[in-house]
């Protein structure tokens, strides 16, 4: 057979079957587009000049989309070639041999990687110069235009490598699975209905066990550190368990309905439950990995808006003023005490600034093990990522400048929150030989710099403060035991339209001082940055979730559509009304819809606690927040699968009614 024949063969076939390429080829142009777009952004010297950080994050979604990009298109390519097998072997018994069929293969392929190389190029260049705007929108940069993201050739090359190394992976897979076969067996797979299943009742029992551990871990798991290590158990018994439940759990509730003969033996619903019946056995697996994939979306996107959302108040708890100067111990070449350095720069920016709020401020850094109840050195007892825990004490006087506040405090009193919720209702609090009663903040309060199990403690003054410091021993880094050191600040505002410069800070430095200068503006230029980048690397991580599960659900449509045709128009040729076939189809798409969106949500609402802890990495801790943005999604991606279920359920009626 010629190539000339083979050729035409494989256009007529792309052309043909064009209800099944063009999603087909459409949701891959879609995903390697997201890959141009991220490589080109690696490669951005704008992004590299302004923001050199981000690039760490775009390598994170190309990582990430990669793989997610490669689990779809092989679901993809076993759909397709599942659905051309009775063409198969049609081709054989027509006198094709098996070679010609796989060189028939590779030119559609190739045919297929033009189109679709083309059309990912053009997409990502396109959409490209809408997320570079977006990607410098989030990170509050207002000096980018759409000229400083040009055509990148490095990242249109790599697409093109990429693409064809996956059509040319495609064909050597479909090839071998061709050699595996014969003709009888292609006939009779592409002609097999599916039989009833069989109740399973011991993967049910594993499954609901590991549902079980998996949601324990996940709601009982206290403090970063531990939910970092149990986050990902989490997710393996919980995927496992989907999957379990989804093959073993629908069966035996359909086979339940089915036992009820008045309800089964209902015009209503015995053709619906028989089909689900007849179809489970295949649809199981693939629904489970729907859950799971809508399980990401939800987590992922959730996550990233609680970030986004928390930007500004990061910025606002991390520096109680627009200007920070720490002073930084030389040892022994200090000539002049911390304590008085911090006066005497105090009254020399009062002389020569017009300053407004200034805080003199004083405060602790401890590293010590939380036990029983009870703050204790590190070398009294042994560090786990559970009891490990830092403590942070201010002066009450400091706190009520910063909020507004007017606390007053005797000196066995303290004000007092931590980031884990078992401390947050006790009323004493033990830190080394000394015991403070205490009056709760919230959680809010802690500042947003400090991450991990965290301890915030407000005292009387500075008398409280010494005391604690003389009594806690700290590590160094050597892990000899050392007196922890009092930090000393200054935090002011400065007068309209004044800046603060390093040129000032070395007019206010004498030669026994160590200043070190912290501007808001430049905290908020770094935390957008950081947080806008993980935002946008939810979102292509996000668009190509959504773009899987969409073509997921087109092609399980399609294929239902296929097989349930032929039924369809028996019943009608037998008298069944109308109205009675729509029923039964809606109510078997119904089904296969929201099986995966309600085990999706549930496995969403149990994660938020694991998730919420997760964000003390970022030092999120506003419950509310996190509730808003969390809640925002669940809302949101409801209605977007609702869409996706109107959209792709129409594809399945179009196919059943075809005569």
């Amino acid at each position: 057979m010629t190539h000339r024949l083979l050729f035409k063969l494989a256009k007529e076939t792309l052309a043909k079957q064009k209800q099944i390429y063009i999603p087909y080829l459409l949701a891959i142009s879609v995903m390697m587009a997201m890959q141009y777009i991220m490589m080109s952004l690696i490669n951005n010297a704008y992004i590299q000049s302004k923001r050199a950080e981000v690039t760490t994050l775009v390598v994170m979604a190309v990582f990430f989309s990669g793989i997610l990009s490669v689990i779809f298109i092989l679901y993809a390519n076993q759909f397709i070639f599942k659905q051309r097998r009775k063409e198969f072997a049609l081709y054989q018994v027509l006198g094709m041999e098996k070679k010609h069929i796989g060189r028939l293969i590779l030119f559609e392929n190739l045919m297929a990687s033009l189109i679709t190389s083309v059309t990912a190029i053009c997409l990502g260049y396109g959409l490209g110069h809408l997320l570079f705007m977006a990607l410098n929108r989030l990170m509050r940069d207002t000096g980018a235009t759409v000229m400083d993201y040009p055509f990148d050739s490095w990242a249109a090359l790599l697409t093109f490598a990429v693409i064809v190394v996956v059509f040319l992976f495609l064909t050597l897979l479909n090839r071998w699975f061709l050699s595996r076969v014969q003709v009888a067996d292609l006939m009779h797979t592409a002609n097999a209905g599916e039989g009833e299943p069989k109740s399973r009742w011991i993967i049910l029992v594993v499954g609901v066990v590991t549902l079980l551990a998996g949601y324990y871990l996940a709601l009982v798991t206290e403090g970063f550190m531990s939910s970092l290590l149990i986050f990902f158990i989490s997710i393996f018994l919980v995927m496992f368990a989907t999957f379990a439940l989804m093959v073993s759990l629908s069966i035996i509730i359909l086979k339940a309905l089915k036992a009820k003969k008045n309800y089964y033996y209902d015009a209503k619903h015995f053709f619906s439950i028989s089909g689900l019946l007849a179809r489970m056995k295949s649809n199981s697996v693939s629904l489970a990995g729907l859950a799971v994939l809508c399980t990401g979306i939800i987590l992922t996107f959730g996550t990233t808006l609680t970030l986004y959302l928390g930007m500004d108040h990061q910025v606002q708890r991390s520096m109680a003023r627009d200007y920070s100067i720490k002073f930084v111990d030389r040892g022994a070449d200090a000539s002049t005490s911390l304590p008085d350095q911090q006066d005497k720069v105090a009254e020399q920016l009062l002389a020569s600034k017009d300053l407004n709020d200034l805080i003199k401020g004083q405060s602790l850094f401890l590293t010590m093990l939380n036990q029983d109840g009870a703050l204790i050195p590190l070398d009294q007892g042994t560090s786990t990522p559970n009891n490990y825990s830092y403590v942070v004490v201010e002066l009450v006087d400091n706190y009520n400048k910063v909020h507004g506040t007017d606390y007053h405090l005797e000196g066995h009193q303290a004000l007092f929150t931590s980031s884990l919720s078992r401390f947050q209702n006790q009323k004493q609090l033990k830190l080394a030989d000394q015991t403070f009663d205490l009056k709760h903040l919230t959680i809010d309060d802690i500042p947003t710099n400090l991450v991990g199990n965290i301890f915030y403690l407000v005292v009387a003054g500075p008398d409280q403060l010494k005391q604690i410091q003389s009594v806690v021993t700290d590590l160094d880094l050597e892990g000899k035991p050392v007196k922890a050191p009092i930090k000393y600040s200054l935090d002011f505002n400065l007068g309209q339209d004044q800046d603060f410069n390093e040129a000032d800070l070395e007019a206010l430095q004498g030669p026994e001082t160590n200043l070190v200068l912290t501007k808001r503006k430049d905290l908020s230029q770094e935390i957008y940055g950081y947080y806008g980048g993980f935002l946008f690397l939810g979102i292509v991580v996000g668009i190509v979730l959504f773009v899987c599960i969409t073509l997921m659900l087109y092609f399980k449509q399609l294929s239902e559509g296929l097989d349930d045709r032929a039924k369809y128009q028996t019943m009608k040729q037998v008298g069944l009304s109308q109205s009675l076939i729509k029923q039964t189809i809606h109510q078997q798409v119904l089904w296969i819809f929201s099986l995966p969106l309600v085990v999706a949500l549930i496995h969403a609402l149990v994660a938020h606690k694991i998730m919420f802890e997760l964000l003390s990495l970022f030092a999120i801790r506003n419950q509310k927040l996190f509730l808003l943005g969390y809640g925002s999604v669940f809302i949101g991606f409801i209605l977007v699968y609702y869409i996706i279920y109107k959209l792709t359920s129409s594809v399945y009626y179009r196919m059943i009614n075809q005569e």
